[in-house]
């Protein structure tokens, strides 16, 4: 049996195989001939948007949110169908049939008019387009200039740009994305003023480059004006009159900085050699502690170059509140205003103070510090007085309030 089915394949073997070849050859001619229907789908079709105008006229504007591309399915005899692209498929929506829910119906048809006679669009991925709608506003922006690099050294470089402000116009989330429009200028090394027109950048809030293409600006550039002006190193000087409510003391005032950097034209800085603060206040309880707008107190043409646009100024207070008793003989204390007809009779009396001053400053104080005096203008005629004891010092102390009797005589005459 085996030797049969052996004999049946080897016997006019190469008759056979070429009669297997020949069948498939006539099997594909007769394919090809008859060329039947395939299904093919084509991926990446771009929908085109027409009457864009039915949107603008609304003063919208739109994002595609879906539906930008489709895939499309065609049959077709296979010979017109497997050569077809994406270009021979022309997909669109009318945005004049923009529904309530923002939606257009996605129209198909053939680019390819043996495609259009033979095949036939049997479905697509996307039956609509959605769409966001967004108001268009306009709003004006501020131009904000940047110096790039360094003037030249001890000068100041200053700027001034027109128009001041442009008009944006586009989505209400577009412009509310600019945070600024920026004209950026080199300064590096330049001592003489210049103007330069200047491309007008805009910012969003996190500093990145805004696409100039999603809104309109009315300008693309500025006019930037540069002034140059030598500086000068200047004293800050705070006038000062401070005072504390009674029981307290005002300590030496302290500032921050003690001298700035200012600059203008020559012949307005060439004659400023400070700058002076006035500073007053009254019945102080605490450590009073300010900052001072400098600029303010600037003469008109001057520009303050120094970082810091403040001046610090503290005022230390301090409570009395360490109580010191000093002993004083009547013949220390000065009798002013006494007629000359009077002396004082009662030199050896002693009499005593009472000061008050912050924690360890009383300690040294000592009696020819305090000055201590009477106002004998009110002594008429000789006799006893009681009248208040004065004191002129400059020590942060508080003294109670207290009087002293005088006693005056006639001057004798002397013979």
């Amino acid at each position: 049996m085996n030797n049969v089915i052996r004999h049946f394949f080897v016997k006019n073997i190469g008759l056979k195989l070429l009669s297997v070849a020949l069948a498939i050859l006539a099997w594909c001619m007769i394919m090809n001939l008859s060329d039947p229907k395939v299904t093919v789908t084509i991926k990446n079709v771009p929908v085109n948007k027409t009457n864009e105008q039915a949107v603008v006229d609304e003063n919208m504007i739109y994002n595609v949110v879906s539906g930008d591309t489709i895939s499309v399915t065609i049959t077709g005899p296979r010979s017109i169908v497997q050569t077809l692209t994406a270009s021979d498929i022309y997909a669109y929506v009318n945005l004049k049939e923009l529904s309530l829910t923002n939606a257009c119906p996605i129209h198909v048809s053939f680019n390819n008019s043996s495609a259009s006679k033979s095949a036939e669009i049997v479905s697509k991925s996307e039956e609509v387009m959605e769409l966001a709608l967004e108001q268009m506003v306009t709003e004006n922006k501020q131009i904000d200039v940047k110096l790039k690099g360094t003037p030249a050294s001890d000068y100041y470089a200053t700027w001034s740009v027109a128009p001041l402000m442009l008009e944006v116009y586009g989505s209400a989330t577009q412009v509310s994305n600019i945070e600024k429009l920026v004209a950026t200028v080199d300064i590096e090394g330049k001592s003489t003023s210049f103007t330069e027109s200047v491309t007008v950048v805009p910012y969003d809030k996190q500093g990145n480059v805004l696409d100039v293409s999603k809104f309109t600006m009315n300008e693309s550039s500025a006019e930037v004006e540069v002034k140059l002006y030598p500086t000068k190193n200047i004293n800050l000087v705070i006038d000062a009159d401070v005072s504390a409510e009674y029981g307290f003391a005002c300590e030496p005032l302290e500032q921050a900085p003690t001298s700035i950097t200012i600059a203008g034209e020559y012949s307005v800085i060439k004659d400023i050699t400070e700058i002076i603060i006035p500073f007053k206040r009254e019945n102080l309880k605490e450590t009073l502690a300010e900052n001072i707008n400098i600029k303010e107190y600037l003469p008109e043409g001057c520009y303050l170059v120094s970082e810091t646009e403040t001046v610090s100024v503290t005022v230390p207070v301090v409570m009395l509140d360490e109580r010191k008793d000093i002993s004083v003989d009547m013949g220390d204390i000065d009798l002013k205003n006494l007629q000359v007809a009077f002396e004082l009779k009662n030199n050896t009396d002693k009499t005593s103070v009472t000061i008050w001053g912050a924690e360890g400053t009383t300690d040294s104080v000592v009696e020819s510090q305090l000055g201590l005096y009477v106002d004998c203008s009110s002594i008429k005629a000789p006799g006893t007085y009681e009248l208040p004891l004065q004191y002129n010092t400059n020590l942060q102390v508080l003294f109670n309030e207290t009087t002293v009797t005088v006693k005056v005589g006639t001057k004798a005459t002397a013979k």
